[in-house]
């Protein structure tokens, strides 16, 4: 689902939340069970219940919310029941297989059209001294995790201006790397977003270990929506350093500064901005690869490279 950045979140005795500082995603089910969407933010977290409805000899849907106090959203001056809002504006689910659901609207891929990811396009990363089971580094930068290995790797490579840790509710990305080319008089800002996601267990073919990321690396073309959403994406960045750095802990530039990406944010006014998205899992194994595995990967390619032509890598175990 895509929204633009003037939506607020409220939520009973707590900061209204932007929206980027809040992220949404699908709770675990069973094959016959209720979907039920996650909305959380730091500090709270709703739940709501897609349910079906049967009138007329038709179906139709709504949202309901599970618990909990109510929680709104504003856009402008208006402000309702995110319920009331995700029945008139559904969040769109994506399944393994290419297929969607939009409130009660499913459609599937043809079969026909899409070959699984390959093998040899999987690149294989060291993860020695790692506990795959852990994700992010944190504020006191955790050696050990996902996180922390994936900026080390980063940091090998002198291209990038800025290396920066945007990992939690509403990030645009786990670790967010940028550089300028420059070519005369041109200069082309180039963005990689890494989106990281925990083992859960030993590396295998487990297709579960990549529906999240895999969800995130989707959402990543929200971002260039249109040139303002481009130039948008650094002053998110800007402003989650400042909400961290304001409640004295760390900043969240692993290399570079504010004044680096604010260069850069003026720079996109007037340059092109080109994405390229990286899911980080080593829960996933090039040897034991399954094609549930390769078909999720070749689904959020399509999806990237037919929305903004955004590239996609992986990085698993061997």
């Amino acid at each position: 689902m895509s929204l633009d950045a003037n939506f607020n979140f409220l939520a009973s005795g707590v900061a209204e939340e932007p929206l980027t500082n809040v992220d949404i995603e699908i709770c675990p089910r069973t094959e016959d069970g209720p979907i039920v969407l996650r909305v959380f933010a730091e500090a709270w977290e709703r739940f709501f219940k897609l349910e079906l409805v049967s009138a007329n000899n038709s179906f139709d849907f709504r949202f309901t919310q599970n618990g909990g106090p109510q929680l709104d959203i504003r856009h402008g001056q208006s402000v309702g029941p995110l319920a009331e809002f995700f029945t008139d504006y559904p969040p769109v689910g994506w399944f393994a297989d290419g297929s969607s659901l939009e409130g009660c609207e499913y459609v599937e891929l043809p079969a026909t059209t899409l070959l699984p990811f390959t093998t040899e396009r999987l690149t294989a990363i060291d993860w020695s001294g790692v506990n795959i089971r852990k994700e992010s580094q944190g504020i006191n930068r955790n050696a050990g995790t996902v996180q922390y290995r994936l900026i080390e790797l980063l940091n090998d490579n002198p291209t990038y201006e800025v290396i920066f840790d945007d990992d939690g509710s509403g990030e645009a990305a786990d670790v967010v790397a940028v550089c300028v080319q420059s070519d005369g008089e041109r200069s082309t800002i180039d963005v990689e977003f890494y989106h990281c996601k925990y083992a859960l267990g030993e590396p295998g073919g487990r297709v579960d270990d990549l529906y999240v990321v895999c969800g995130q690396a989707q959402r990543s073309v929200s971002w260039l929506s249109n040139h303002q959403k481009r130039t948008e994406l650094f002053t998110h960045l800007l402003r989650r350093d400042a909400m961290r750095t304001s409640q004295g802990r760390p900043s969240r530039f692993e290399r570079g500064d504010v004044a680096t990406l604010m260069r850069i944010r003026e720079m996109s006014r007037r340059c092109e901005v080109k994405l390229r998205v990286v899911v980080v899992q080593p829960g996933l194994s090039i040897a034991a690869a399954t094609r549930s595995q390769l078909t999720l990967l070749a689904v959020t390619e399509r999806y990237l490279s037919d929305t903004y032509e955004v590239p996609l890598g992986v990085y698993c175990s061997a």
